[in-house]
């Protein structure tokens, strides 16, 4: 009899138990963002955080109403301004954004500004205008205390030193660079740009210790294509969002699938009805949260689900 019970109690917790763990299924769209361009995962795994324009598409206008929106696990908008959390930090237009040891990281325009996840107050404040920045964009973490951000106006990529709170640019020019991602393993800075003669293409960059610039190549994935967000994934592959290509009056977005570390075969998923995929962030188990930056939306993407 107590067997019995125990197992009618087991069957009476489980369905609670799957639908707790549930995440949002290939496709789902969160929206009550204001142009989100980037999503970054929080250190839990759990929650993520979108950086927002701002109500105007409006991204190199320093209007102050930019703010960072934390999402949760299960696709919804938590709190739709997060960051800042008071008057007296402000964000005009975030993009790129990255959390590292409980702090999240954000690209607003001319600067590179840093928060607190735990009280969300502003920590850092790393000023590029006078490097004649006026569109950083996206940014990745090389290490602890040091990010690297790429300046699309200039097609150059800057390495933050946090501590000292300077900016140095690497030696390369990539004309209209947007989407960035490290790999510490191997000292390898993956790279695409945005639009123009030379948009479309996937660099790989080695660096030493110090962040100077070893060798480069680049690859044209799409002739004038237009490349945002870069998330390395298991198994040395590399996913990539595309806006399609500007001179076309109908471009496909679309989200690439690089293997072997940039230098193998390619899978291409249209994102047929998509407005403009933008910098993006995978979870295991997760799926990819991408945002879609004129739709004012995030929707969650599995990119396996869709290759099958």
């Amino acid at each position: 009899m107590s067997r019995c019970f125990v197992l009618l109690m087991a069957l009476l917790i489980l369905p609670v138990s799957v639908q707790a763990q549930d995440t949002p299924p290939d496709g789902h769209i969160i929206e009550g963002l204001e142009h989100p361009e980037s999503v970054a995962k929080g250190p839990d795994g759990d929650t993520f955080y979108a950086s927002n324009i701002g109500a105007k598409l409006a991204p190199t206008a320093k209007d102050g109403d930019g703010s960072i929106a934390r999402l949760s696990a299960d696709g919804s908008v938590e709190t739709a301004q997060f960051l800042p959390a008071s008057d007296e930090a402000t964000l005009h237009a975030p993009k790129g954004t990255v959390v590292m040891d409980g702090r999240l990281y954000t690209a607003d325009i001319d600067r590179v500004v840093g928060f607190s996840l735990e009280n969300r107050t502003q920590i850092a404040d790393i000023g590029l205008a006078d490097k004649g920045v006026s569109f950083l964009n996206d940014i990745a973490v090389m290490e602890r205390q040091t990010l690297l951000v790429s300046a699309s106006n200039q097609g150059t990529i800057y390495r933050v030193d946090l501590e000292a709170g300077t900016a140095t640019a690497l030696d390369v020019e990539i004309p209209g660079v947007n989407g960035l991602a490290y790999s510490s393993a191997d000292g390898v800075l993956y790279a695409v740009n945005f639009g123009g003669e030379q948009g479309g293409q996937l660099w790989t960059l080695t660096l030493d210790e110090s962040g100077a610039v070893e060798g480069s190549t680049s690859r044209t994935l799409l002739e004038g294509g237009r490349l945002d967000g870069i998330v390395l994934r298991p198994n040395d592959t590399i996913l990539i969002s595309d806006w399609g290509v500007a001179a076309d009056a109908s471009p496909t977005r679309a989200l690439h699938r690089v293997e072997d570390g940039g230098t193998g075969s390619v899978t291409t998923i249209a994102l047929s009805d998509w407005k403009g995929p933008a910098d993006f962030t995978c979870a295991q188990g997760r799926g990819c949260w991408i945002p879609d930056l004129p739709a004012s939306a995030v929707e969650v993407v599995r990119p396996a689900e869709r290759m099958k």
